[in-house]
């Protein structure tokens, strides 16, 4: 004989995330004195934090022997769980103690940062018969992302 079981008997399963985000970004643009130059620098800074919550899991150990004597002694789980019965735990009156037994909560946390600092240099070098010889220089360092 099979038994399938569904979380659902215990509650209902509840999705909860939250965001925080913050993105800075300064620059800077400028001329070099006496020539055709022109300079460019920036940096960047973002953070994201995310916190994930997800409820009305099965403690699977728990449904096993909900009535299993426990270090603090026996476990006082009025009525005991029926898993028979279609109601949720969380909706039938007196079945505070076995939802709260039961259920489980799983968290996540999540820290994301960026941090970038750029420049660049750009002119003319000399004249060529054909025109002027230009440059241009940039700096990217390399890029970080801590998890």
């Amino acid at each position: 004989m099979n038994f399938t079981f569904s979380t659902s008997r215990i509650g209902r399963t509840a999705y909860g995330v939250d965001y925080d985000l913050m993105e800075t970004l300064v620059g800077l643009r400028g001329e070099v004195p006496g020539r055709d130059w022109t300079w460019d620098v920036y940096g960047s800074y973002g953070r994201t934090d995310a916190s994930e919550r997800t409820s009305g899991l099965g403690r699977c150990r728990g449904l096993e022997h909900p009535h299993q004597r426990g270090r603090r002694g026996r476990l006082d789980l009025p009525g005991g769980f029926n898993p028979f019965i279609p109601a949720a735990l969380e909706s039938t009156p007196g079945q505070e103690a076995c939802f709260n037994y039961l259920n489980r909560t799983l968290s996540e946390e999540t820290e994301l940062t960026q941090q970038i600092v750029e420049g660049s240099l750009q002119g003319s070098l000399l004249d060529l018969p054909a025109g002027r010889l230009r440059f241009a220089l940039s700096q990217l360092p390399p890029q970080h992302v801590r998890l």
